[in-house]
């Protein structure tokens, strides 16, 4: 239970949240994208800044049990008001080119099917990545705070809007290879859109896997069952067996969504995601739970490009990308590190590897956002629409690129 020190806590935290985000979203700043971010959050503070507030006022005193659960449910709140908003905060969008911004703006809008606002955000880590705030906000049930945000400062559809926050490495920030790792990250976004199609694909071939690996995975499970007092074998085997199941199913549904993530790269912008992806260290050594090695995910990409572009895979260019620097690793380094990753990774190499084939069947119904010829007019708006990607019918001066 709460003493009454630790409720005004609370509400002083609030208070102070309240303060610091409006004096952000109010101050001057070249960008406004970040400000439904901003007023979407405030809508949650202070939704449970008022649920906090009548709950005190319903009970007799501070010191009444009934305050618990709301106490725990609002600071939990707050916590994550906190740190969605440090996501947010000091982006910097003025610091890379300008034009790529635009442009992957427009790209992440026909992509997504959504308006699509993009600000940037230099990250310490050398990582690259986009977050969606309006399924970012429907993920912590906040999703109605974000529509009605949307709605009233927005002429598009509310639930057709968002702001993708773009983080990347600060010292690379003008780099433009760096850039084609977007891709990618769009890749996670677009999976939503075909989430079911792709999940029935992973499921079918997890359930191959497991039958060609039936022997392994049992093995596995009697090795490692854990019989304490008055533990029955059987209930051990069980647990044991639904422990390796979640963990399986984990990280296949990771492991997917990579693989998936870098076909859509590859199709948008070609092999130059790969050699983006070296810039920031492709691992190409031992995999993890959420990330297949380097080595497989470029084996993958490599077949698809084989497949699907020849044109491109016979340029002695593009085809160096696809030398792996793994080849001299020793077969010890490329091992998993665990003896459980140990024996998931032949059923999660043997679901990647025959997941290319379905997946490429998915990904045709991605449409290129460049899928028409388009120059920039006076204004430097998106105009003059004409003919498809790869005809002949190019601008003065354009290079004519293959559809992808």
């Amino acid at each position: 239970m709460p003493t009454s020190w630790q409720l005004e806590c609370l509400k002083a935290r609030i208070q102070s949240l309240d303060r610091e985000i409006k004096r952000v979203a109010d101050k001057e700043h070249p960008y406004t994208e970040p400000d439904t971010i901003y007023r979407a959050l405030l809508r949650v503070l202070d939704s449970w800044g008022t649920h906090f507030d009548e709950a005190r006022d319903l009970v007799p005193t501070d010191t009444d049990s009934m305050l618990d659960p709301v106490f725990k449910r609002v600071a939990i709140e707050v916590d994550k008001v906190f740190r969605v908003f440090g996501l947010a905060d000091r982006v910097d969008s003025a610091r890379i080119p300008f034009e790529i911004l635009r442009s992957l703006a427009w790209a992440a809008t026909e992509l997504l099917d959504e308006q699509c606002k993009i600000v940037v955000r230099l990250d310490t880590a050398y990582n690259y990545s986009i977050t969606s705030f309006r399924r970012m906000f429907e993920q912590l049930n906040w999703g109605k705070f974000w529509a009605e945000t949307a709605e009233n400062h927005s002429d598009s559809e509310p639930r057709k809007s968002t702001v993708l926050v773009l983080g990347f490495p600060s010292p690379d920030a003008s780099a433009i290879l760096l850039h084609a790792l977007a891709a990618h990250e769009l890749g996670h976004e677009i999976l939503d859109r075909y989430h079911s199609e792709i999940e029935r694909i992973r499921v079918r071939l997890l359930n191959d896997a497991k039958g060609v690996y039936r022997d392994q995975l049992e093995e596995y499970i009697l090795d490692n069952m854990r019989r304490g007092g008055g533990v029955s074998r059987d209930d051990a085997y069980e647990k044991a067996r639904q422990q390796l199941e979640v963990r399986l199913d984990n990280a296949c549904s990771k492991w997917i969504s990579e693989i998936w993530s870098d076909l859509v790269a590859i199709r948008l912008v070609g092999p130059a995601s790969l050699a983006a992806f070296d810039r920031v260290t492709l691992n190409e050594g031992s995999p993890s739970d959420s990330h297949p090695s380097g080595l497989l995910r470029r084996r993958v990409a490599e077949r698809y490009v084989r497949e699907k572009m020849p044109h491109i895979a016979e340029d002695p260019i593009c085809s160096s990308v696809f030398l792996s620097p793994a080849t001299s690793l020793s077969e010890r380094q490329l091992s998993p590190s665990s003896q459980l990753l140990k024996t998931l990774y032949p059923l999660l190499d043997y679901v990647c590897t025959r997941s290319l084939d379905p997946l490429s069947n998915v990904l045709d119904q991605v449409a290129s956002p460049n899928r028409q010829q388009i120059y920039l007019g006076k204004s430097g708006a998106p105009r003059g629409i004409s003919g498809q990607l790869g005809s002949s019918k190019c601008c003065p001066g354009q290079r004519r690129y293959q559809a992808v």
